[in-house]
């Protein structure tokens, strides 16, 4: 009797033991010690962790040095109406180049040396051509990301040249001061290139007394163009 009371108080321990470290299992553990990783703290899983942030440059971030060229197609007037070629079936248009270079102040303003060149055929064989040659000091503000302005004040010449395969001719119309503006699109937008739509109008007040040429143009010659730009920046 007495060897069976032992017996059942030692099974009966035994038993509360195992449940004591069954339910001491199942509740939450305590915290982890102070600055303890949390990949030597038993149960814990945080994961793979997370990728490094990525830091973009602002594509539109214009900065350093500006150059550029461009061309285009338009036409050319004087006061008394549009500059037109004698004697052709169809009003030739007018072509142009531009090249300019310059810095940025900031992302939106920049200032530049400009210089362009446009011409146009006035007979119908294409042996005579009005050059006007144009350099400008501009500024030009982008609005937006893509949609600028540009303005210049310069100086402009224009000349008339005959050359017909045997001979070259060319006769000095005159010069003056010239105003210029012009507003663009980037279609093609980045950090170190854009690709802009622009329409550029140009001025030229002539002063020429004594010319063969003075009364033919009047005192003004204005030049519209619709031009493809191409501009690098640093």
């Amino acid at each position: 009797m007495h060897t069976s009371r032992i017996a059942t108080a030692i099974a009966a321990a035994v038993g509360f033991f195992v449940l004591s470290s069954s339910f001491a299992f199942a509740q939450p553990g305590a915290a982890p010690p102070p600055n303890t990783p949390a990949r030597t703290y038993p149960g814990y899983y945080p994961g793979p962790p997370p990728p490094p942030p990525v830091y973009r440059p602002n594509r539109t971030h214009r900065r350093g040095l500006i150059i550029g060229f461009g061309f285009g197609v338009g036409d050319m007037a004087g006061e008394d109406g549009p500059i037109e070629c004698a004697n052709c079936e169809y009003d030739p248009f007018a072509g142009a180049i531009d090249f300019h270079i310059g810095g940025m102040i900031n992302p939106r303003l920049a200032v530049m040396l400009e210089a362009s060149l446009a011409g146009k055929s006035l007979d119908e064989a294409g042996d005579v051509t009005l050059m006007q040659y144009m350099g400008f000091a501009a500024v030009q503000l982008w609005v937006t990301q893509r949609l600028w302005i540009k303005g210049g004040i310069g100086w402009a010449g224009m000349t008339q040249t005959f050359d017909n395969g045997f001979e070259v001719r060319e006769d000095e119309i005159g010069d003056g001061g010239a105003l210029m503006g012009a507003l663009g699109v980037e279609i093609v937008s980045g950090r170190r290139f854009a690709l802009d739509l622009q329409l550029r109008l140009a001025n030229v007040q002539l002063a020429r007394e004594g010319s063969e040429y003075n009364g033919v143009f009047g005192d003004a010659v204005q030049t519209g163009l619709l031009s493809l730009g191409f501009n690098w920046y640093q």
